[in-house]
This record gives C-alpha cells, sequence and structure tokens, in this order.
C-alpha cells in the first residue's frame, strides 16, 4: 500500500514523524530527553525519557522506528553500507523529485543470485540530500518499494514542532523502558546466524516459543494448535505454502519478488533476498545449525 509521513528534523536529539491515516495520525516526537507516541484517533500517548547521549549514539532508538526505511536518507545510509565489491556503482542522468533538480546513482548487485535488480537514488543536486529512493526486483521495470519526498524544504524547524503537551482527554502512559530491554534480552538468547555476505546473505533465526504457531518452533517439531482464530488463521496460511525439503530437514517456504521465507520444522526461519533454492542451501550450512531453544 501507499503511505505518507510527514518528517522534522533538527538534529539527532530533535525530531518528529508524523504518520498520516483517514481517521487521525500517529506521531513520534523526539525532544532531547523526552520521546513521545502520540496516537490522535485513540487519544493515547506514551512518554519515555531517555538518557543523555542515548538518540546521538542509537539514532531511532525509542521512538519505535521499524526496520523499514521512512525517508529516502534512512534508505540510502542502508543502501551506501552495502557498497563493496559485490556492488556494481553508475549513474543514470537526472531526475525531478518533489519539484527539485537531482541526479540519480543506481546500486546494482554483481552477483545474479539476489532477487533485486537494483536501487537508484535521486540526490538533490543543490543539497547533495537523497530525495527518492527506488527499489526493482531482478528483470523487472516495476518499482517494488518506494520512498520519496513530495514537498520538501530545507529551513531548520522551529523548536514548537518538537514540544508536546498531550490535549485535554488524553490518557498519558509512563514508560521506563524495561519492556524494551526485557524484549531485548529475549532475543539476545534466541540467536541468529548470517550465511554469505553482500546481497546475497541470508539470515538464520530461532524463532521465539508460540511466534511460529503450526511449523513446530518450540515444540520440538508438533504443531503447536493455540484453538483461536488468528491460530487457525495462521495455521491455514502456513498450510497453504509449498512444502520443501533436503538434507536440511524440511519445512514450507514463502517466496516474493525481493525476498525469500524458509520456514524450518525444526523452528528455524531463513530469510533473504535470494530464491528459495539458495534458502535451502543456506540451511544446510553447519553455520545455520541454531542450538535449540529451551
Amino acid at each position: 500500500g501507499s503511505h505518507t509521513l510527514r518528517v522534522w528534523y533538527s538534529g539527532p536529539d530533535k525530531a518528529r514523524v508524523a504518520l498520516l491515516g483517514t481517521l487521525g495520525e500517529t506521531d513520534v516526537i523526539v525532544d532531547k530527553g523526552n520521546v513521545w507516541v502520540w496516537d490522535s484517533q485513540r487519544r493515547t500517548a506514551t512518554h519515555q525519557v531517555i538518557g543523555d547521549g542515548a538518540l546521538a549514539k542509537h539514532p531511532g532508538a525509542g521512538t519505535g522506528a521499524g526496520t523499514l526505511p521512512s525517508t529516502p536518507q534512512e534508505a540510502a545510509d542502508l543502501a551506501l553500507k552495502a557498497i563493496d565489491p559485490s556492488t556494481a556503482v553508475s549513474t543514470a542522468g537526472s531526475a525531478r523529485v518533489a519539484g527539485r533538480s537531482a541526479y540519480e546513482l543506481v546500486l546494482s548487485p554483481r552477483d545474479s543470485g539476489s532477487l533485486i535488480g537494483q536501487l537508484r537514488i535521486a540526490v538533490d543536486s543543490r543539497e547533495h540530500v537523497p530525495l527518492r529512493a527506488q527499489l526493482y526486483p531482478r528483470g523487472s521495470d516495476d518499482i517494488a518499494f518506494e520512498v520519496a519526498f513530495t514537498q520538501v524544504n530545507f529551513a531548520r524547524p522551529d523548536d514548537a514542532q518538537f514540544r508536546f503537551n498531550p490535549p485535554p482527554g488524553t490518557t498519558v502512559e509512563e514508560s521506563t523502558g524495561e519492556d524494551r530491554k526485557a524484549d531485548a534480552a529475549t532475543a539476545a538468547t534466541v540467536g541468529h546466524a548470517v550465511i554469505g555476505t553482500g546481497w546475497t546473505s541470508v539470515l538464520v533465526a530461532r524463532a521465539p516459543d508460540g511466534l511460529l504457531t503450526g511449523t513446530g518452533a518450540g515444540t520440538g517439531g508438533r504443531r503447536a494448535d493455540t484453538g483461536t482464530a488468528d491460530g487457525a488463521g495462521i495455521t491455514s496460511l502456513l498450510d497453504s505454502l509449498p512444502k520443501v525439503s533436503g538434507a536440511w530437514g524440511s519445512g514450507r517456504v514463502l517466496t516474493g519478488r525481493l525476498f525469500s521465507v524458509l520456514l524450518t520444522e525444526d523452528g528455524r526461519v531463513l530469510v533473504g533476498a535470494v530464491s528459495a533454492d539458495r534458502l535451502a542451501t543456506a540451511a544446510a550450512d553447519p553455520a545455520a545449525a541454531l542450538p535449540a531453544t529451551r
């Protein structure tokens, strides 16, 4: 689908992102050590105080940022970190984005095993700031993912944009961050591995108990039926996926234009911008044999 965000940025300790919806908006507001998450439709706000320097060291920490980039700058940063001998870099002439002149950089995986064909980044010709990032599947001219500015103003935002006062009737929750620490500790105990390098690397992780309902994660390979509507829906979805097997074991595979996912019966999840065959090869790698959960 398509989503619209408004972004204000005045430094690592002053930023605001508003996700606009049909009936309201959700805002994440960072003002020095204060982080607010405001849901206008539910009229709820969560406030958390972050230690000095935490935001500068970990941009996006505590703001609920997802794994997908929310601005062209974030997309460009992720792409530029990937530039190494596995990436071919070229230019593709000029472009017009948000009413501004830009030039395009093209990043292409050298390994034909990647499902990604190229990433195009449009850079403002005057301010040298990324204005748009477009991701194309291999062998296709159709854009699979795009993040771009429709309007942009390079003036520094007023400090008033980062001051949040909960409107009357708002339910305010004070967060200590302990839940996030507990989640991080749980994730750390699960373990993961990365097979390969560059654009064709594969992430291998063992799902926490109950996450992969119906695949045997944390159940010794037995189906875990929750008995709920959601559980039945997940089980039905998993049952609809093609079965695969090999020396690594058996499981089910989900394929897309840009990525593939392999769910093994022993509770592992393998994800990569590669074909299902590449995931199966990675699953057989000794490094992908993660320790079992308790």
